[in-house]
């Protein structure tokens, strides 16, 4: 499916028992702009969601979320990244930017890659499995003309720690909520 415009829909998109497809270059302004339950190797690549749901993908795997653009539509409630019982994910290079929260991820969901994304502005975070954000292997990278190495993290609007050896990579751990520690990189590059 590709270079589609949806507007004011409930559901956007929605696959249910669909397995080997792609979503590329969608704009929704839906209530749940796509939504993928028991379904497997699904890729959405290059989408601008406005709605109050943005991804949402319930009893699923191998669902991969890159390069697309999730924001709010001026609402008081959405959640960019909804993860329920779904493993072996990768989402990465989003940028989930003013929901009211970025992400739900609860504690079946597990096994999954969330990095190199961008998370600007959101003011609540949920999640229950807190392993899912680094990417899977070592990535090169640059940062003030030196080459560095590591496993990456992504980029939270709201850490402000120090990073002492200057390889563009936060110091200590970004904290998701209360009692809740997410081991990851906030990356300043």
């Amino acid at each position: 499916i590709k270079n589609i415009n949806l507007k004011n829909w409930d559901n956007g998109i929605e696959f249910q028992h669909i397995n080997n497809s792609k979503i590329e270059n969608m704009s929704s302004t839906s209530n749940y702009d796509v939504v993928i339950k028991y379904s497997n190797n699904i890729t959405l690549s290059n989408l601008k969601c406005y709605g109050l749901y943005n991804t949402y993908a319930q009893s699923s795997k191998n669902i991969t979320i890159k390069n697309s653009y999730l924001t709010h539509n001026s609402t008081n409630w959405g959640t960019g990244i909804v993860l329920k019982n779904s493993s072996s994910n990768v989402i990465f290079n989003n940028i989930v930017a003013n929901k009211p929260s970025c992400f739900y991820i609860d504690e079946y969901s597990t096994d999954n890659y969330i990095y190199l994304n961008n998370f600007i502005n959101n003011s609540y975070k949920y999640c229950r499995n807190l392993n899912n954000f680094n990417s899977p292997k070592k990535i090169a990278y640059i940062f003030n003309n030196s080459i560095f190495k590591g496993y990456l993290g992504n980029y939270w609007s709201d850490y402000n720690e120090v990073d002492s050896n200057g390889d563009g990579i936060g110091d200590s751990e970004y904290i998701i909520g209360v009692g809740d520690i997410v081991y990851t990189n906030n990356l300043s590059v």
